[in-house]
């Protein structure tokens, strides 16, 4: 195995200087890097790039991947309609590096800097080039330089802090970097792994108030770690109403599974709720993926139970397309959140398992419309070595309409309504 090239020590204070020199100031959103404004020079093809460069991203989040040829020879044709648009540079160079092909990635990844040399994902991710290729001293100067271009980028603060943690772990300075917080989060999971459940949970809890108590600046910079504590407790809570069966066959105890199994999903999607008022990208595509996939569960489970046996054979036909119906519109709402979750994550450039699973849930079911996923690198969240790659940059389209439109989601206590009805 290749070594690694070491970070000369020298550097060591002055990264430890940037690392902790705080986030006062910067803003509280987390959408990783603020994207550049698409260029265009007067001798351009006239398109919209910024439209362009949408549809592309929809493209590529509806297939996951499936296609990324596809992808790749559209960004290339807005690079030539467009060549001065930094972010379809950045974006091709992302898709040649999760086609593990790092040459061309760095090609693409230099040009856009070449055009915006404020892009600081585009250091983040030579950064992580450098990684690859064992030379830690280079992957230093990329992450301090996205740190310098953009303060307040989480990405480049984790990566930095990632790699800097073996020499950092001996300095006077180190218990600023491994606050209460990180230890309690960190506590929390071992437990969890444990087996120790209850102790985990308290934990988490505990890691919650402590965020709580922390100044605006301190919340900001922990926000992840907050995000985190909170979506382990409505995991608990999810795979708890996951694990409830409606298999009763008479009609009060049937009646009693349904509404058990339903506050406990619903339980479950407050849950993650929480986690969503975090705002923090990663956490909310995986929390907006469980909040669909609670409502599917219950569909399935729902669909699958028994029809009372009190019922006559006419009744039995009438509640049986009942209790489809009804299935169906719960089923509905799980779609709705799997399409949510994947647009945020288009928007926050995230690729993770909870995107495929999403885009896979939809594939499954409408496979008429969605083709088959594919299982992508990890951007926008740690990869296993603990760094983070950034995702795709995406501008959506500004069409001046209103696009909150109506909730066509089933609320839950509606449901849960008309599930009593259907029963009594």
């Amino acid at each position: 195995m290749m070594p690694r090239r070491l970070i000369p020590p020298c550097t060591l204070a002055a990264s430890l200087a940037l690392l902790l020199s705080g986030c006062a100031g910067t803003s509280p959103s987390l959408i990783t890097t603020e994207p550049p404004a698409p260029h265009e020079s007067p001798h351009e093809d006239s398109i919209d790039a910024t439209a362009e460069l949408h549809d592309i991203l929809t493209f590529l989040y509806d297939t996951h991947g499936s296609d990324l040829e596809s992808v790749k020879a559209r960004l290339k044709t807005l690079t030539r309609h467009a060549p001065s648009f930094a972010q379809a540079h950045f974006n091709l160079g992302l898709v040649a590096h999760i086609s593990a092909e790092p040459d061309q990635a760095r090609d693409h990844y230099t040009r856009a800097l070449a055009l915006d040399p404020k892009l600081a994902a585009a250091h983040i991710n030579l950064g992580i080039l450098a990684i690859d290729a064992r030379n830690d001293g280079q992957a230093q100067r990329h992450f301090e330089t996205a740190l310098q271009r953009s303060p307040a980028n989480p990405i480049a603060r984790e990566n930095l802090t990632t790699l800097l943690t073996p020499l950092l772990s001996t300095h006077k300075n180190a218990p600023h970097l491994r606050p209460r917080l990180v230890r309690l989060v960190e506590k929390g999971g071992a437990q969890w792994t444990l087996g120790k459940r209850d102790a985990a949970l308290t934990t988490f809890r505990h890691a919650l108030d402590v965020y709580d108590a922390l100044d605006d600046d301190q919340q900001r910079r922990h926000l992840e770690l907050a995000a985190h504590a909170a979506w382990m407790l409505a995991e608990d809570a999810h795979e708890r109403a996951l694990a409830m069966k409606i298999d009763a066959t008479q009609g009060d105890a049937l009646t009693a599974q349904t509404r058990e199994k339903m506050a406990a999903h619903q339980e479950a999607i407050v849950r993650f709720e929480h986690v969503l008022s975090f705002n923090h990208p990663q956490w909310t595509v995986a929390a907006l993926v469980r909040i669909g996939e609670g409502p599917r569960d219950f569909s399935e489970s729902f669909r699958r139970s028994a029809v009372p046996a009190q019922l006559s054979e006419e009744q039995h036909v009438i509640y049986r397309r009942m209790l489809e119906d009804r299935a169906a519109q719960i089923t509905e709402h799980a779609y709705n959140a799997f399409t949510t979750a994947l647009q945020t994550a288009q928007n926050t450039g995230i690729i993770s398992a909870f995107t495929y699973n999403a885009a896979f849930a939809r594939y499954e079911l409408d496979p008429t419309t969605h083709v088959k996923p594919r299982a992508l690198p990890f951007a926008g969240q740690p990869r296993s070595d603990g760094f983070t790659l950034h995702g795709f940059l995406a501008l959506p389209p500004d069409t001046g309409e209103d696009e909150s439109g109506e909730d066509e989601s089933e609320d839950i206590d509606e449901i849960e309504a008309q599930i009593r009805r259907l029963l009594s």
